[in-house]
């Protein structure tokens, strides 16, 4: 680390992901705020430029320009469905039998 081009440096946990479980990925066009190499919510709004589901069972380390939301497991049986809704408020809808 050269004290010139860096303030500080920092460890940050992965995330785990379990059989059953997945995370959305948020990835945005916006450069690093220089808030830790996290994201915020608005800031992933206002530029994504990529979503990726990812299923587990899995360790994940997020980038700098990614927002990373966590699903844990969600069952719809025949006659059922799921409705997601995101971050920016769009919904999709999965038509059972189908688990997340």
């Amino acid at each position: 680390m050269n004290p010139y081009e860096h303030d500080s440096v920092s460890t940050k946990d992965a995330i785990f992901v379990e059989a059953g479980e997945a995370v959305v990925i948020y990835k945005s066009l916006l450069p690093d705020s220089g808030n830790g190499g996290q994201m915020n919510a608005v800031a992933a709004t206002a530029a994504v430029s990529e979503k990726i589901i990812k299923h587990g069972p899995l360790r994940y380390f997020p980038q700098p320009n990614e927002l990373v939301e966590k699903l844990t497991r969600h069952l719809a049986g025949q006659g059922e469905y799921l409705e997601i809704q995101n971050k920016m408020g769009e919904k999709s809808i999965i038509v059972g039998p189908h688990s997340l």
